[in-house]
C-alpha cells in the first residue's frame, strides 16, 4: 500500500492511495479516510467555511466494481432530481487492470492526459518507459526520475552525491549571508559569489571525504584536482 496526502493550493486536500491486494474493504476504507480529513481540517473554534475540498484518490491494481469504466468518480448528488451538493468531497476508483485491458482493445483515448498518467503507473515493462515519456513533458520528468531511482547502487549514489552537494551549497550561502559573512555585495558582488562556492565546494568535499567517497570521485564531483583533494585530506586527518 503506498499512501500519500497533498494540499493543492485552489483544489484543496487529497489523499492518493495505491491498493495492490482486494481486501474488500475499498468502498468503506476510502469513505472512512476521507471523512476523517475533512474533520482534521477544522479545530473547535474555527469556522466551517473554512472546509476545504478533500479529494480521495485510490490506485488499484485489481478489479473492484461490477461496471465496464476505469476510472469511477463518486461525490453527493440529491437522489430524485440528481442535483449534486456543494462539491466537498470526491471519491475517485482507477482500477488499472481493467484500464490495461481497455488500453490492449484500443478504447482508450491516446489525448487523455489522465489515462496518460494511468498507463505510467499502470506499466510493468521497461521498454515502454521511453515511449510513455514521449507522450507529455512532466511524464517525461517522472520517468527519468524513475530511471535514476532505478539505476545501480554506484550510478544512484553519483546523482544522491550530486544532490546532496547542490543542498550543502545552498544551505552554507543561506547560513553565510544570516552570519554576515556574504560581504561587499555593492563593490564586489561577483567576488562574493566565486568565494561562496569555493567555500561551499571545499565544505562538500570535506563531507565526501568523511563518508568514505573515493579520491578519484570527489574529483569528478567537485571538479577539484585529485592533489587538492589529497590536500584537504589531510587537513581533515588534522582534525
Amino acid at each position: 500500500m503506498l499512501d500519500i496526502r497533498a494540499q493543492i493550493p485552489g483544489t484543496g486536500v487529497i489523499n492518493i492511495e495505491m491498493q495492490v491486494e482486494n481486501q474488500y474493504n475499498m468502498d468503506k476504507r476510502t469513505l472512512f479516510y476521507c471523512a476523517k480529513m475533512i474533520t482534521e481540517q477544522l479545530n473547535e473554534s474555527d469556522n466551517y467555511k473554512n472546509l476545504r475540498k478533500t479529494t480521495t484518490i485510490n490506485l488499484l491494481d485489481f478489479n473492484y466494481f461490477n461496471h465496464p469504466t476505469h476510472h469511477s468518480i463518486y461525490h453527493l448528488t440529491e437522489k430524485k432530481t440528481g442535483t449534486s451538493y456543494p462539491d466537498i468531497l470526491q471519491l475517485h476508483f482507477i482500477e488499472m487492470k481493467r484500464f490495461k485491458k481497455l488500453h490492449r482493445n484500443g478504447k482508450i483515448n491516446p489525448d487523455d492526459r489522465l489515462a496518460k498518467w494511468i498507463e505510467f503507473f499502470a506499466n510493468e515493462d521497461d521498454s515502454q518507459w521511453k515511449i510513455i515519456a514521449s507522450k507529455d513533458p512532466i511524464i517525461k520528468k517522472a520517468v527519468d526520475r524513475l530511471e535514476i531511482i532505478s539505476q545501480n547502487q554506484e550510478n544512484r549514489w553519483d546523482y544522491e552525491i550530486r544532490q546532496k552537494a547542490l543542498k550543502d551549497i545552498t544551505t552554507m550561502k543561506e547560513g553565510a549571508r544570516e552570519e554576515g559573512r556574504v560581504k561587499g555585495l555593492e563593490e564586489g558582488r561577483e567576488q562574493g559569489k566565486a568565494e561562496g562556492k569555493a567555500e561551499g565546494k571545499i565544505e562538500v568535499a570535506f563531507e565526501m571525504l568523511r563518508d568514505g567517497l573515493d579520491v578519484d570521485r570527489i574529483a569528478k564531483l567537485t571538479g577539484f584536482t585529485k592533489d587538492e583533494i589529497l590536500e584537504l585530506q589531510k587537513n581533515l586527518n588534522k582534525e
